[in-house]
C-alpha cells in the first residue's frame, strides 16, 4: 500500500480497490438474470455489499469517516462465512457422493436451512450493537447446525481421499470458528481473534487450496487425485491453522513464535501448490479438449 501510494494518489488506490467487486458483480449479473439462475442470483448482490464494506474501510483510512471499519470488517468475515456455507453445502456432499457412492451421503433439508439461516442471523446481529448479547448463543447454535450437516455428509469416511477430506476439514473449521465466536463472550481465555483465525487460516485457507487443486486437475483433463506435494500442502495449511488458533489460547507466552511458525507453514502450503500446479496450468489439456 505504501509503495502504491508513493506513485499514485491514495484516493485513486482506494477507488480502484473498491471498484473491483462491483465490476465482477456487473459481469456476473446479466448472464445469471438471462438464464434465470435464481439460486445464484444473490451472489452479485453479496459482492456489492462486500464492496460497500470495503468502501467504509477505505473512507475511515482516508479520514472521511470517524469509525465503521471494525463493523465493516466483521460484516465481511460473516459474509464470507455465509458464502462458504452456501457453496460448501452444494458441492461438498456432491463431490463426496460421486467419489464414494458406497457410503450413501444423505442431506437433511431442515439441517441445511438451519445451518444457512443461523449464519445469516449471526451476520444480521453483528450489524447492530444493541443485539450483541445474542451473538454468542446464536453462533453456538450455528456451529451445532453445521456440525449436524457435516455428520450427514459422512465426513469421517473421506479420510482416505485427500481431495475430499481437505474440503470436509475446511468446512469443519467453519464449525470451529462459529463455536469460538460463540464462546468468546463466555469463556475469558477465548478471544474473538481465535474465531477470526479459525475462519481465515483454517476454513478459507483449506477450502481455497482444496478447490484450486481440484479445479487445476479437473479443468486440465487430469484425474482428480492429490499428489504427494499437494497432500503435504493440505497438511501444512491445517497445521498452520491449529497453531494460529490454539497457541494464543493454550500457551499465550509463545504467541510470537507461534505466529511466525503458522505464517511459514501457511506460506509453504501455497508455495507447494504454485510449484506443483504451475506446469500443469501452463500446458494444454491432456485429453485434447479445449480449455
Amino acid at each position: 500500500m505504501l509503495v502504491a501510494t508513493a506513485l499514485v494518489p491514495v484516493w485513486l488506490v482506494a477507488a480502484i480497490d473498491v471498484s473491483f467487486l462491483p465490476a465482477i458483480a456487473g459481469v456476473l449479473l446479466p448472464p445469471l438474470w438471462r438464464s434465470r439462475n435464481r439460486r445464484n442470483l444473490v451472489f452479485p448482490f453479496i459482492l456489492l455489499a462486500l464492496a460497500g464494506a470495503n468502501l467504509v474501510i477505505h473512507l475511515q483510512a482516508l479520514g472521511m469517516l470517524a469509525s465503521g471499519s471494525d463493523r465493516a470488517l466483521q460484516f465481511t468475515l460473516n459474509a464470507v462465512t455465509l458464502i462458504l456455507v452456501v457453496i460448501g453445502g452444494r458441492v461438498i456432499p456432491v463431490f463426496t457422493a460421486n467419489a464414494l457412492p458406497e457410503i450413501r451421503v444423505r442431506r437433511l433439508v431442515w439441517a441445511d436451512v438451519l445451518a444457512v439461516g443461523l449464519v445469516i442471523l449471526v451476520l444480521a446481529i453483528d450489524l447492530f450493537p444493541f443485539l450483541y448479547a445474542l451473538t454468542g448463543p446464536v453462533a453456538l447454535l450455528a456451529a451445532a447446525a453445521n456440525l449436524i450437516r457435516m455428520w450427514r455428509w459422512r465426513s469421517l469416511a473421506t479420510r482416505r481421499v485427500p481431495m475430499l477430506w481437505i474440503l470436509h476439514l475446511g468446512y469443519a473449521w467453519i464449525v470451529v470458528a462459529l463455536a469460538l465466536k460463540g464462546l468468546a463472550g463466555m469463556v475469558p481465555v477465548v478471544t474473538p481473534s481465535a474465531a477470526v483465525h479459525a475462519l481465515t487460516v483454517g476454513a478459507i485457507g483449506s477450502l481455497t487450496l482444496g478447490m484450486m487443486s481440484r479445479v487445476a486437475l479437473g479443468h486440465t483433463g487430469r484425474t482428480i487425485v492429490a499428489s504427494t506435494p499437494i497432500i503435504a500442502a493440505f497438511i501444512l495449511i491445517n497445521a498452520s491453522a491449529i497453531i494460529r488458533v490454539v497457541i494464543p489460547i493454550a500457551v499465550p507466552g509463545f504467541y510470537l513464535p507461534g505466529l511466525i511458525v503458522a505464517g511459514l507453514l501457511w506460506s509453504s502450503a501455497f508455495a507447494l501448490f504454485v510449484i506443483h500446479h504451475t506446469p500443469i496450468l501452463m500446458q494444454p489439456r491432456i485429453d485434447g479438449k479445449p480449455g
